[in-house]
């Protein structure tokens, strides 16, 4: 409701492409979800392109969340 910031950025490490979504919020433990949807899309970015572009969702700092997957390009 107060807006916030939004970055994306995305590099390449080896030979993998690695995306990072960068958003001004917190995981709150107490709001927890049922974790559905990213259960889907973690299971559906490993269907086509592999274990490795395991989708992963943490606390960055006090204020941020950071959302990244690598794609693999070989």
């Amino acid at each position: 409701p107060e807006g916030g910031q939004i970055n994306i950025k995305s590099y390449l490490e080896e030979s993998n492409l690695v995306v990072e979504v960068v958003n001004t919020c917190q995981l709150n433990d107490s709001k927890k979800g049922t974790g559905i949807g990213l259960k889907n899309a973690s299971d559906r970015l490993k269907l086509l392109f592999g274990k490795i572009s395991n989708l992963e969702i943490n606390n960055l700092n006090e204020s941020k969340v950071i959302a990244s997957f690598k794609i693999p390009l070989t």
